[in-house]
């Protein structure tokens, strides 16, 4: 009980020298939608509520007249405290585990809408039999479940639910077996929260108070190094007798089951000490969206999506029904070594979002530049070399940078263009506000077989197998070996010339 009491402490300390940020200050809590307020003797309750960027604090002081004790953590008198992710509205999904893999469906992606199995399978366009391409007339088998083994369930992406009762009984994280189809996708466990939230209870004449104190772990989900909102409910249980259902009141007066949107909300005047493995200050600097989820005492990183269902080959849901995805991201952190000539950070991103082509995103800060984009070379499989993301000094002193991008003619990689992606090679100069561009060369080397190197003057390429670049001279001269179908490899060399741009050796 140590750390109880030591929290006290420091609740009195920062309540009475205001070093903490009030993000809400209710005198009247409100009724459940459809529901009737009850008398303010019956149950009533107060609530305060403050953040720092380590912890959030609630002050509730309840009006009852009779205060029972339940047995189990959802019994009894209570205090529940939810708090929400900015990303995620809703917790109710259409879900199977059959055909080996996690299937999370809706019947769409509106925060107002339920998820409804009878409406998604009656009047959307969910397989019930063989699928057939409405444009080729190719016929395929479904690659998603049966509807016979669909089910309505919560999925707590983004939510964490609390419970502390008049006894002074431990917190409790509460549900944590809604978390089971999310930790399946996200190949790791939302850690047990329960103690990172401690509060103490202390009986009035007319009720009772709690103070929490809940450090920002509770949270369970996240945004790291840029979260500065927080969206949070806190809701009172009455229960005088054991056979009538339970009267509730909450902070919210839309207070949906397991809807963060509709909990209250708040933007804060700092950001919250939520971090990675990425320093702050890099993070904030690339104005980088990290989403975090707590397992294993550390915040990792991870991505969701949601569009439509894939049914099978070639097939998608034309009906608006959605699927969700969620996916971890392995994240990596480098830098210049010590007396390079240009200091750099460099932040990766590599995972697997159900694309066909590889997800490796790259991220630079060079010197006071600012931040700039590429991806790993390249976009089907990965090609060694000393070329693309490299970073160098021109000789006129400006720091330049080699990227990378491309963009895939179909992003599900379908139809006979289907592997073929516009891939664009390109040094930048990074100066003035948007920098210059030195030298670009353009490949679509799937399927087609073209490419084009240079950037005043392009050498146009046909019957292209594969496209390799080398430095020869780091920063001053490079080397294009280009693959032919039908005839003998190719070298192409460029040289930087007196205008600092990269020209075709003749």
């Amino acid at each position: 009980m140590k750390h109880i009491f030591s929290f006290l402490l420091f609740f009195s300390f920062i309540s009475g020298f205001g070093q903490v940020h009030k993000v809400l200050s209710l005198d009247s809590m409100h009724a459940f939608p459809g529901k009737e307020k009850p008398a303010p003797l019956d149950v009533s309750g107060k609530v305060n509520v403050s953040v720092t960027p380590d912890s959030l604090f609630f002050t509730v002081e309840v009006t009852d007249d009779k205060v029972i004790n339940g047995t189990a953590d959802d019994q009894g008198d209570r205090v529940e405290v939810w708090l929400g992710f900015a990303g995620s509205d809703f917790s109710d999904y259409i879900v199977s585990e059959s055909k080996r893999r996690t299937s999370i469906f809706r019947n769409s992606s509106e925060s107002g809408d339920n998820a409804d199995l009878e409406k998604f399978l009656k009047n959307g366009d969910y397989p019930t039999g063989r699928l057939t391409n409405p444009t080729t007339g190719k016929i395929s088998d479904p690659e998603v479940p049966e509807g016979k083994d669909l089910k309505r369930e919560y999925v707590f992406f983004g939510l964490t639910h609390f419970s502390f009762h008049p006894d002074n009984r431990p917190a409790k994280h509460l549900d944590r077996e809604k978390y089971r189809l999310l930790e399946k996708e996200l190949k790791f466990s939302i850690d047990d929260l329960s103690r990172s939230a401690v509060y103490k209870s202390e009986k009035t004449a007319n009720g009772y108070i709690l103070k929490i104190a809940m450090h920002n772990r509770a949270m369970g989900f996240a945004q790291a190094s840029l979260c500065k909102n927080i969206r949070f409910a806190v809701d009172v249980i009455d229960i005088d007798n054991p056979e009538e259902t339970p009267v509730q009141i909450s902070s919210t007066p839309n207070r949906f089951y397991a809807r963060a949107n509709y909990f209250n909300s708040a933007e804060l005047p700092f950001y919250m000490n939520i971090t990675t493995n990425i320093a702050d200050t890099t993070i904030r600097k690339l104005h980088l969206n990290v989403n975090v989820a707590l397992s294993e005492g550390q915040w990792k990183p991870f991505g969701y999506g949601a569009g439509s269902i894939i049914y099978g080959s070639e097939t998608v849901s034309e009906a608006g029904l959605v699927e969700y995805i969620f996916y971890p991201i392995e994240m990596k952190y480098f830098h210049s070594y010590e007396g390079a000539d240009v200091y750099f950070e460099r932040v990766d991103q590599i995972y697997n979002s159900l694309s066909p082509f590889r997800q490796h995103d790259v991220y630079f800060l060079v010197e006071d530049y600012g931040a700039v984009s590429s991806k790993e070379y390249m976009y089907l499989k990965d090609v060694p070399n000393n070329f693309v993301n490299t970073v160098f000094r021109l000789p006129d002193g400006s720091p330049a940078v080699v990227l990378y991008d491309y963009e895939a003619a179909d992003p599900l990689g379908w139809g006979t263009y289907g592997a073929l992606a516009d891939e664009f090679t390109y040094i930048h100069k990074l100066d003035g506000a948007t920098g210059q561009s030195l030298y670009s060369g353009g490949h679509r080397i799937a399927v087609v077989g073209t490419a084009a190197f240079g950037e005043t003057d392009p050498l146009q390429v046909k019957d292209v197998k594969s496209v390799g670049y080398r430095w020869i001279q780091r920063g001053k001269v490079f080397e294009v070996t280009v693959k032919h179908t039908k005839s003998t490899d190719q070298i192409i060399v460029f040289e930087i010339g007196p205008d600092m741009k990269f020209v075709r050796k003749k």
